[in-house]
């Protein structure tokens, strides 16, 4: 388990890691409240990942 915390983009790259978050956040904030673009979105996500 301590490699997986050593090779964390958290880890080696933290200025990365919080851009990401705060991204991350503000995805949450815009699309994550109504459930229709929220399932589209992921639906979305799910089919191409």
């Amino acid at each position: 388990m301590r490699d997986v915390f050593e090779e964390s983009l958290f880890r080696k790259q933290p200025r990365q890691f919080n851009e990401l978050n705060d991204d991350a956040k503000a995805f949450a904030a815009s699309y994550c409240g109504t459930t229709i673009i929220r399932d589209s979105i992921f639906g979305v996500i799910a089919n191409y990942a």
